[in-house]
């Protein structure tokens, strides 16, 4: 059985709904014991300071196979046996305003279906910090990714993965509107800031 066009539209316009300016991780839906490329994808949140640092906790059940190279920007890896978890930290990069970033991994999924809740830490040259960790959370949310049996239906598990290459576009458009409107808040900001302010140079 071959999903309706209709279905596909509304689970692409209910991830337009939801996708937001946050640290996300695609795809949503993934099978078990298959080998899967995960898309990190990171948006400067603060209109006047760089993201400079961003940790993503990779459950120990995920075998982590290759990450992806990304220039300006080191990798450090370490393993967490008692949290049980891979910690990812990219560092040495900056995201400015306005600007965002994609970091990328593959790795083979568990042989069991399981829900993973994928927990980032985003950091600011100002020292500041968010937690993306509640995927309840409105202002901290945190990605998910259900990891399931592949299905005996011909058909179905393609279209899952049409449906993942589609929620990375429109994560993508959502955080361009997000950018914008982070943007319009910060010029309405500068029109309200002292002149002698020095964060007045940096709206833009």
């Amino acid at each position: 059985m071959r999903a309706h066009p209709a279905l596909i539209i509304a689970a692409v316009l209910f991830a337009a709904s939801t996708a937001g300016a946050h640290v996300v991780v695609e795809p949503e839906r993934a099978l078990t014991g298959k080998p899967q490329v995960y898309t990190v994808i990171v948006p400067a949140e603060r209109p006047f300071s760089p993201t400079v640092e961003v940790t993503l906790l990779v459950p120990l059940s995920f075998d982590i196979l290759s990450i992806e190279e990304s220039p300006g920007w080191s990798l450090n890896l370490s393993r967490d046996w008692r949290g049980g978890n891979v910690r990812l930290t990219w560092s040495g990069g900056r995201v400015t305003p306005n600007r965002f970033v994609r970091f990328g991994f593959a790795a083979e999924n568990p042989s069991v279906p399981t829900t993973v809740v994928w927990l980032a830490t985003q950091r600011y040259a100002d020292g500041s910090v968010d937690e993306w960790n509640d995927p309840a959370s409105e202002d901290h949310t945190a990605s998910v990714t259900n990891v399931v049996l592949p299905s005996k239906e011909p058909g179905v598990d393609r279209t899952a993965a049409a449906l993942g290459s589609a929620a990375i576009a429109v994560a993508l458009l959502a955080l361009i509107v997000a950018v914008v409107s982070s943007r319009r808040r910060a010029r309405s900001q500068a029109n309200t800031l002292d002149p002698a302010d020095p964060r007045s140079d940096q709206v833009g």
